[in-house]
């Protein structure tokens, strides 16, 4: 009995569930729009084939039945859900009256807590089960019995509720407003996340050759939401299954955020138990987290506006600003500092001087902080790793490569240090070129080392593509030229890293434009195609051919406008290089490719003229004279 007063008040349960009625109710309704009504209507529009074996129709309505999990399976519900959950069952702490009339009741603070506590985290499991046994009646009315599928949902909402749910308890413990609760609850699900981007545009903007983009992280599960939402999906696994079913995949996660959800409950009854009953109201009820928010504050106002004027006044900008990232993150950076402390006391006049001391200390480690990434004290600029460390590097420059072999390797390696030597060149000739009007070609070339103990080591670099700059041979964009020239990753970049072993799927075709701009698509027989693709892989490894990058002058005379496009599938797990990062061919869909022609493919073009596909006296245009046809006719300004 002792124990049961300790933990729990079912006085206190009772009134939550009738006076909260309209939140467990609604997210009911939730439930049961995202899993049993959804998964209804899609199996009510599901057609019976009758040719197919029995088997078969079995698998296909089960695949169709998982595939309708989909909309339960987003976070964004259950968060939303558990944020309402913890503010209205905590909801009395944030008026002074209600606080202390409850408190005053005969009842321990900690069996107020558990009370509250668990009638929350009820308000959404229990809708959740039911919803559960409710979609265990639709799928057995439609003839499926496989309820491992549903039961990994139900692992899976109920871990995820018990996690957004302690999270929200928890921000509700460190405020004494519900709408201060709410954007502290959604704070703590980004603020890492928040961070990380902020220190990753500091770094793009002050460290060369570093991307002001933020890539994945260990930590990037501190941010729940966007992890979740990333990570845990219906997919197809990779297995032999004659009738593959999707899967839910990212479910480990869960194990580790249960954890964590512990954690929270437990930080959040040992705030509650110290929290003063005069905070009622208060923006900040911890008096040693109102440092925090301040300074969290500031660093992420300077951060966040630092970064936007940038992309908005110099998007394209190459070099280094840092006068203006110094002054501009300082100012903003004090105003976020001094805007919280406002928020904090609810009053302009905060300007006290204990409060200039720790704004000044805030300051001093601000400006610290961006001279030691401006002088790279932890030498990212000049990292490399060692030669025998690297399994391989991905690059992306005038087009897609990957390189393994040792002397490859430790060719683009020098190609990276006389970039890195070229750093003061590069900036102050973009850094003069910045205000022209016609902005100076650029390459922007990437590079990505794959370490043999499975890290990765990213870096960016814009080279200038001038002649001077291209024609010199010792020069930075001179050697990077001189090892993009290799005939053999062309037809690599084109055809997949197992060029020997493709297979083309007999549905190519030809794109050619005339004189007066028209285009006109050609279907390609498999026979033609055939002819074609060997013709322009020996075009390809004579060396006659070559890719340029898109900003080079000599691309809009040395390419045409013609092209050739093939479909193809290369054994499973090959790389390939025509997306947008690196890839590898999954077998479940060809390839596509479209390749232009230049004036390296003479016999690609004499075939087409013998094959008839291109009429003998029809001439193909260069890129710069199919712009000069559309400047004339108006259709390109």
């Amino acid at each position: 009995m002792g124990f049961r007063k300790f933990c729990f008040n079912s006085t206190i349960f009772r009134k939550n569930v009738r006076s909260f009625w309209p939140v467990w109710f609604s997210w009911f309704l939730v439930c049961l729009w995202t899993l049993p009504i959804y998964t209804w209507l899609q199996m009510h529009n599901y057609t019976e084939i009758s040719t197919l074996e029995q088997a078969r129709q079995q698998a296909d309505k089960l695949r169709f039945a998982v595939e309708s999990l989909s909309p339960a399976i987003s976070p964004w519900p259950v968060f939303f859900f558990g944020a309402v959950s913890a503010i209205a069952v905590f909801s009395y702490l944030y008026q002074s009256r209600s606080a202390n009339m409850i408190h005053a009741l005969p009842v321990r603070r900690e069996a107020l807590f558990l009370t509250n506590y668990i009638s929350g985290l009820l308000f959404l499991l229990v809708p959740q089960f039911l919803a559960f046994v409710i979609t265990v009646f639709v799928w057995f009315g439609n003839g499926i019995t496989h309820l491992e599928y549903l039961l990994r949902w139900l692992g899976l909402a109920a871990g995820e509720a018990f996690l957004a749910y302690s999270l929200a308890v928890f921000a509700a413990m460190l405020t004494g407003q519900a709408a201060v609760g709410v954007i502290c609850y959604a704070g703590l699900n980004y603020l890492y996340k928040g961070l990380v981007n902020i220190v990753s545009a500091t770094r793009g903007m002050l460290v060369y050759g570093m991307n002001r983009r933020s890539e994945e992280s260990w930590g990037d599960w501190l941010s729940p939401i966007p992890f979740l939402q990333e990570n845990v999906q219906l997919a197809m696994e990779e297995k032999n299954q004659k009738f593959p079913i999707p899967e839910i995949q990212g479910m480990d996660c869960l194990l580790w955020y249960g954890l964590l959800a512990c954690l929270l409950t437990a930080a959040a009854l040992a705030v509650y138990r110290s929290r003063a009953l005069e905070t009622a109201s208060d923006v900040v009820a911890i008096s040693w987290l109102k440092p925090v928010f301040r300074w969290c504050g500031g660093v992420i106002a300077g951060g966040f506006c630092t970064y936007m004027v940038w992309e908005t006044l110099f998007p394209d900008r190459f070099g280094n600003l840092f006068w203006f990232v110094l002054l501009f993150g300082s100012v903003t950076g004090m105003g976020g500092f001094f805007l919280c402390e406002m928020i904090i006391r609810k009053k302009f006049m905060v300007f006290t001087g204990r409060r200039m001391k720790e704004s000044g200390l805030f300051l001093a480690v601000l400006v610290l902080f961006l001279v030691c990434v401006e002088k790279d004290i932890t030498g990212l600029e000049q990292k490399m790793p060692e030669e025998d460390e690297i399994a391989g590097i991905y690059l992306e420059g005038s087009y897609r490569m990957y390189l393994e072999e040792p002397e490859e390797i430790r060719r683009c390696m020098e190609v990276h240090q006389s970039v890195i030597q070229s750093k003061k060149e590069f900036e102050q000739y973009f850094q003069k070129n910045f205000r022209k009007k016609e902005k100076p070609p650029v390459l922007k070339w990437s590079l990505t080392y794959k370490l043999k103990n499975g890290r990765s080591l990213k870096r960016s670099y814009d080279l200038p593509l001038e002649d001077c700059h291209v024609e010199d041979a010792e020069g930075a964009t001179g050697k990077l030229f001189a090892l993009e020239y290799n005939p053999e990753k062309y037809l690599e970049y084109y055809f997949s890293a197992e060029p020997e072993q493709i297979t083309l799927t007999g549905e190519g075709s030809f794109l050619h434009i005339n004189g007066k701009g028209e285009y006109r698509g050609r279907e390609l027989s498999k026979e033609e195609e055939q002819k074609l693709y060997q013709a322009l892989k020996e075009d390809i490894l004579s060396g006659n051919f070559r890719i340029y990058p898109w900003e080079y002058r000599k691309r809009d005379t040395e390419n045409y406008t013609d092209a050739l496009s093939f479909n193809y599938r290369v054994p499973e797990g090959t790389r390939i290089f025509q997306g947008m990062e690196e890839k590898f061919y999954d077998g479940k869909y060809p390839e596509y490719v479209t390749v232009s022609l230049t004036r390296g493919c003479e016999k690609t073009i004499n075939l087409l003229r013998k094959l008839e596909i291109l009429e003998e006296n029809e001439r193909i245009m260069t890129e710069r004279e199919f712009q000069s046809i559309m400047e004339d006719t108006g259709l390109l300004e």
